[in-house]
């Protein structure tokens, strides 16, 4: 099989890896850039494919040391859409470098894996093809087993996740958290996001940001939110803090079990914030509403 490695040998970090086309890109063998042995940090690699991407199994940027921590791989087509299991779509058969269609579609397991071993895993798009950028999560990721992990989504358009996108640790006996940092246009919430110890940071530099459906709420330790318009969020988590810079639009959070406001800013002159615990307490500790 084939294989491009970017590996250190000794003790240094993973070096860089980037395979990029400007049609289609199909990636059948194995890439790693991993850490040394006795010590290093997990490298880099980027697979991008503008209008079509497929590859058959997820690259290795782990850290080979205990005292190492994880690399990154970096997704980038136009729009793309995270579906079940491994594999991709848009991609014609009879000739695999040809892409049947701008969408490219990526299986959730090969994010997963890349997760393990608390790695990092960005998805960037980029508007072109008659598309426009749009990242969508349409089935259930489960980050059981994966460490500490962080999954970066940087969408030149919005970022939305449906009713069947769910973001869960299915096994609560294990150690696991999942940190999110997610940049679009506007951000959609459509299926539960529990990401247990971990974070969430939300920037939308065009639109609002807001779960949608009866029950769907975030789950984390902190979440943190940048927007250019309304903020209508269901949420369970420790530290909350809201900015809306947008010209109009309200701020609506609905807290489950009581939280501690470290900021809560609408900068629109005809905007309102409005602030519910459900069940527990709202403490401001140092924090500011206005």
């Amino acid at each position: 099989d084939a294989k491009v490695s970017a590996d250190a040998t000794g003790n240094g970090d993973g070096g860089s890896v980037v395979v990029f086309s400007k049609d289609a890109t199909v990636i059948a063998g194995e890439l790693t850039a991993r850490g040394g042995v006795a010590g290093g940090n997990g490298g880099f690699v980027e697979t991008s494919g503008l209008a079509g991407f497929a590859i058959a199994q997820a690259p290795d940027v782990s850290a080979r040391s205990a005292s190492g921590t994880g690399g990154e791989w970096l997704i980038d087509p136009y729009n793309l859409t995270i579906v079940a299991g491994g594999g991709n779509t848009n991609i014609n058969a009879g000739n695999p470098f040809a892409a049947t269609g701008n969408t490219a579609s990526l299986g959730v397991d090969l994010i997963t894996g890349a997760l393990v071993g608390g790695n990092t895993v960005t998805v960037s798009t980029g508007a072109g093809g008659g598309q426009n950028g749009d990242i969508t999560l349409d089935t259930t990721l489960d980050y059981d087993g994966t460490g500490a992990g962080t999954l970066v989504l940087n969408a030149d358009g919005t970022i939305v996740t449906t009713v069947n996108g769910n973001i869960v640790d299915s096994d609560l006996a294990t150690l696991d958290a999942l940190n999110l940092d997610w940049n679009a246009d506007a951000i959609t919430i459509g299926a539960d996001i529990d990401l247990r110890g971990g974070t969430a940071d939300l920037a939308a530099s065009a639109g609002g940001v807001a779960t949608v459906g009866v029950g769907v709420q975030i789950d984390a330790n902190s979440i943190v939110v940048a927007s250019m318009g309304a903020v209508t969020l269901a949420t369970n988590t420790n530290t909350l803090s809201v900015v809306n810079n947008g010209a109009a639009g309200n701020i609506a959070i609905t807290e489950a079990n009581g939280l501690t406001v470290a900021s809560l800013v609408n900068a629109s002159a005809a905007g309102e914030i409005s602030l519910v615990s459900t069940t527990g307490n709202i403490g401001l500790n140092n924090g500011s509403v206005s």
